[in-house]
């Protein structure tokens, strides 16, 4: 088999996998249509996961609040701190 049909041939098992695995899981908690998209295509999560993890309100990645603009850890310390 050509090389170039082969990767083509993955990347739609792929596609397929992830389409019925991820975008198509059972939504048992009833989240809605448009944060179902979202969080299945920006980060993965199944319906399921949403709702369970309540990722509205907790993030899955960390965000750049902990620290300020000048790259120093809240309360005045002078070495940064990769933790809050």
């Amino acid at each position: 088999m050509h090389p170039l049909i082969r990767r083509a041939v993955k990347k739609a098992k792929l596609a397929y996998l992830w389409v019925t695995r991820i975008l198509l899981s059972p939504n048992r908690f009833k989240v809605g249509f448009f944060t179902r998209i979202r969080f299945a295509v920006f980060g993965g999560f199944m319906a399921d996961q949403v709702a369970l993890y309540d990722l509205k309100k907790n993030p899955a990645t960390p965000r750049s609040t902990c620290r300020s603009s000048t790259g120093t850890a809240p309360g005045g310390s002078t070495s940064p701190s990769t933790r809050c």
